[in-house]
Order: C-alpha cells, then sequence, then structure tokens
C-alpha cells in the first residue's frame, strides 16, 4: 500500500502542477489560475483519473506482492487453474 500510495501522490502532484502551469500562463495569475482549475468541469475528470490510477497500480503492486510471497507457480494456480 506505501508503494501505490507514493506513486499516486508523486503522479498527482505531477499532473497537476501541469495543468496549474498551463492556467498559470493563461492568465499570468496562481489565484486566478487556481480559481479557473476549480471551476472547471476537468477538474473531476482529473481527479476520477486519478483515483484509476491509484486502483491500477494499487492491483499491480498487490499482484507483485502475492507473486513475491508465494511464486509464481503457485500465482498462476491460483488465478488460472494451472500452470502456464
Amino acid at each position: 500500500l506505501g508503494k501505490a500510495a507514493i506513486y499516486s501522490l508523486a503522479c498527482f502532484l505531477l499532473r497537476s502542477s501541469e495543468h496549474m502551469v498551463r492556467y498559470y500562463i493563461k492568465y499570468k495569475s496562481w489565484s486566478s489560475a487556481w480559481e479557473h482549475s476549480k471551476t472547471q468541469e476537468i477538474l473531476q475528470l482529473f481527479l476520477t483519473i486519478q483515483i484509476w490510477y491509484f486502483l491500477l497500480f494499487f492491483l499491480f503492486v498487490a499482484a507483485q506482492e502475492l507473486i513475491r510471497r508465494i511464486g509464481t507457480k503457485e500465482f498462476m494456480k491460483m488465478y488460472f487453474g494451472r500452470t502456464l
């Protein structure tokens, strides 16, 4: 969970700074850029994408840790019913 949280926080900061810089260039003020970003519907889409990123990365990290604990063969047997 720690790895997923750190990655998600870094991804959130980078993506939000990208949007804020774009709005800062357009409005020439950080406060105006923030107000504009809060009122846009794109903020909802942005947050939805961030949640989706977190869930996918969490599943990836959880599967990776499970494979490390029980082994690849046991993981494949558990999820696919046989070893590949």
